[in-house]
């Protein structure tokens, strides 16, 4: 079967390697993201979703597709969960943001379903932010205390109330500010403010898992981890990003987890 050609080029194969090809794909990102012409807009998310149905058909081979950076570094993509944590973590970019929302909406129709959920064991990631209780007293926002799912984390978790974006009602320290709730309400916030960052869940405590569980329904996710977190529920389904593999279930996880982690 005779493959589409795209409607301009941002797929490549050169010598048997495919490449995505950077000014295209950049072009097509700013198109989406500012949305001036319609005509454009419509042009472009058919180009991207052909360059889409085309790495599917590569990693089906086999084969690695790479994107060739400005520091002149090839970036390489063995499936597509790769190149989705790829957009996730570039998310903090409009452009990007653009391209991640419109992968999304390719994936559901085209009924491709991928895990929301998606965990790098140990410091597969150089970025990540370990020291979650330092990054959230110099990033904190009061505006962040008006979300419902975090007022509900921190009444569930620390048995606290917000009262403004900056006390909270502790029934162990009375009127506090936010600096003195739990490392895992924390971390919680972190994750849900900045989806385009990773940080070290293992600051979580495993009475934070349903809230995670409850934010990938909203958002996809890509967390770190040093151990294996209590995620046994019997539906459970995630995106290992150090062996490139999804699991579908508990028992899969804890031997990931003890493979990576011990390592």
């Amino acid at each position: 079967m005779e493959r589409k050609k795209q409607m301009f080029n941002v797929y490549d194969i050169k010598d048997g390697e495919h490449i995505i090809n950077r000014e295209t794909f950049l072009e097509i990102a700013r198109i989406l993201c500012d949305r001036e012409s319609a005509d454009e807009v419509k042009k472009a998310e058919d180009t991207y979703g052909e360059m889409l149905s085309e790495m599917l058909h590569t990693f089906s081979t086999g084969a690695v597709v790479k994107y060739l950076n400005g520091e002149g570094q090839f970036t390489n993509f063995k499936s597509i969960n790769q190149f989705k944590c790829w957009l996730i973590v570039n998310q903090h970019m409009p452009s990007f943001k653009s391209l991640l929302d419109y992968f999304k909406l390719y994936c559901e129709n085209n009924n491709i379903l991928l895990p929301r959920l998606n965990i790098a064991f140990g410091d597969y990631y150089e970025s990540i932010i370990y020291n979650t209780e330092v990054y959230f007293r110099n990033t904190f926002r009061p505006e962040w205390l008006e979300e419902e799912q975090i007022k509900k984390a921190i009444r569930d978790v620390d048995k606290s109330i917000v009262i403004n974006g900056n006390a909270i009602e502790s029934p162990v320290f009375g009127i506090m500010p936010p600096t003195k709730l739990s490392g895992g309400v924390k971390t919680l916030m972190l994750m849900y403010n900045n989806p385009h960052m990773v940080f070290n869940a293992s600051t979580c405590g495993d009475n934070c898992v349903p809230f995670i569980e409850e934010m990938i329904k909203e958002k996809d996710i890509l967390i770190g981890l040093y151990h294996a977190m209590d995620f046994s529920k019997k539906d459970f389904e995630a995106y290992i990003v150090n062996g490139d593999v999804v699991i579908n279930s508990y028992e899969e996880y804890i031997e990931l987890a003890d493979k990576y982690c011990r390592g």
